[in-house]
């Protein structure tokens, strides 16, 4: 019984010995104080700030707060002094030191606003000597900062809105303005201001675009003119809008794509022809169908504009539309719907299937590893998403009142072009849409990672992947712990 007792104190101590090494050798998460101002510089208390993205030090690339584990965005609100305490990681992972954070601000008398801020000034742990000695000489000589900047939040131009259908004394409730830079509006970006109209005070000053939309109980959607007018803080703008009953699309995929069509779904964005594109969030429309065995697919109640159209189904892709010259991201294809029903056809072009076959570091065959690769698209000339990735109807999102549930939908999607080892260490990713060059992916697992490519700065790999033929390479993945990103040096 002593032999039993002494054997469970000494693993009880080696794990508290274990546990006591992580909580010393783990930097702590830091806080970033956010202060929010207005234009005069007096603090804005009941500010809701929220974390989406962070970005690393010494420069890089964007990384969606979302993805991580160790450290949940959370939502803060200001308190009296203007001060949001906004918690974030330490590492964005492996060794990559947190640098700047990305924020939203959301105040009901105030435009909103997405800031970046730098948040963590000291040089990181793989600096020189030099670099990490000289920075507290510098934060006292005030060369360098010790505090993110102030978010500063301006006063809007007040609009208000209304709708009817056909007499303009008979105003509609539960309408939906759309307007230029806000594509979702929170919950409470539009206030009740008399029966039937909704006002807002949030508008940011220069050209906007707006538009209502409203869904009968019949499930019709009707939508207004688009209008713009400059906007100017503290002037209001009233618009009484007449609502017609949205535009039916109705689509095919062009002969080449044998029937029956297998897995299709076609995708769109439509702009308004009156309204600027090319800016961040313009006024658009968003909506997803699946195609039918036969090919066809029905838009059923679309805004008019011009409409930007991709589809996929087994073994086919849309083309680019043959006015862009792009060869590294794919181009939606154009057609206009202006005044009635439109019938459209898509030419489409053979996908790629690739077979990546995955290697441990002892050259036998990796299962269970996922190999994905992430194909581009861009929308309106101002973002680009995963092909076919992220889609929503904004008919079933408007009426809620609700944000999408990003997460569950990127969920519902993420295999869409990636696939599992087998006992062989083979991943097949068909459907592919094909570049004019290689395209990158990564490889998932457990215990064992992609070296970090010293040209990408990431553990990625590539590979031509063309349409037909044979698209096959191997990778050798090492012991997760050898190497660890880190800030450029």
């Amino acid at each position: 019984m002593r032999r039993i007792f002494s054997v469970v104190f000494v693993v009880l101590a080696a794990i508290a010995g274990l546990v006591i090494y992580v909580v010393l050798t783990t930097p702590p998460n830091p806080v970033a104080l956010i202060r929010v101002t207005d234009a005069a510089g007096k603090p804005v208390a009941g500010a809701v700030v929220k974390p989406y993205a962070l970005r690393p030090k010494k420069g890089g690339g964007d990384y969606f707060w979302e993805e991580l584990i160790s450290v949940k965005p959370v939502a803060v609100t200001t308190d009296a002094a203007g001060i949001a305490r906004v918690v974030y990681p330490y590492y964005i992972y492996e060794r990559l030191e947190t640098g700047e954070i990305s924020v939203t601000v959301n105040h009901p008398d105030y435009c909103e606003g997405r800031f970046p801020r730098d948040v963590a000034f000291a040089p990181p742990a793989n600096a020189a000597f030099w670099e990490r000695m000289a920075y507290p000489l510098l934060v006292l000589a005030q060369r360098v900062p010790a505090r993110p900047k102030p978010i500063i939040l301006e006063r809007g131009a007040i609009l208000r809105v209304a709708a009817y259908l056909e007499a303009p004394g008979n105003l509609l409730t539960n309408i939906h303005p759309q307007v230029t830079g806000i594509g979702l509006p929170e919950k409470d970006f539009w206030q009740a201001a008399g029966e039937g109209w909704l006002m807002t005070r949030r508008i940011e000053q220069g050209t906007v675009a707006v538009r209502i939309a409203w869904f009968s109980e019949q499930g019709q959607s009707y939508f207004s003119d688009t209008v713009t007018f400059q906007a100017v803080t503290g002037q209001t703008n009233e618009f009484k809008l007449q609502l017609q009953p949205g535009l039916r699309l109705a689509g095919k995929l062009a002969a080449t794509v044998p029937r029956p069509v297998v897995h299709g779904r076609a995708q769109l964005h439509v702009f308004p022809t009156n309204a600027a594109s090319g800016q961040n969030d313009p006024l658009h429309w968003e909506s997803t169908r699946a195609i039918n065995a036969d090919g066809t697919f029905v838009f059923e109640s679309l805004p008019p504009g011009k409409v930007e159209v991709i589809a996929i189904c087994d073994g086919f892709v849309s083309v680019n539309d043959p006015a862009s010259t792009s060869k590294g991201i794919h181009v939606p294809q154009l057609f206009i719907l202006d005044t009635q029903a439109r019938e459209i056809e898509l030419a489409m072009e053979p996908t790629a299937t690739c077979e990546v076959k995955v290697l441990d570091d002892q050259g036998q065959p990796l299962e269970g590893a996922e190999v994905g690769f992430w194909p581009n698209v861009t929308w309106g000339g101002y973002s680009s998403t995963i092909f076919a990735h992220d889609s929503v109807n904004w008919e079933d999102v408007l009426p809620t009142g609700l944000r999408p549930d990003w997460n569950k939908i990127m969920n519902s999607t993420n295999r869409l072009f990636a696939a599992e080892t087998d006992d062989r260490g083979i991943a097949v990713i068909s459907n592919l849409p094909t570049l004019n060059g290689p395209q990158n992916f990564a490889v998932m697992h457990t215990d064992y990672e992609l070296a970090i490519d010293p040209n990408l700065g990431d553990r990625y790999a590539s590979m031509e992947a063309k349409a037909g033929g044979s698209n096959s390479t191997t990778v050798t993945l090492q012991k997760k712990g050898k190497q660890f990103m880190e800030p450029r040096k």
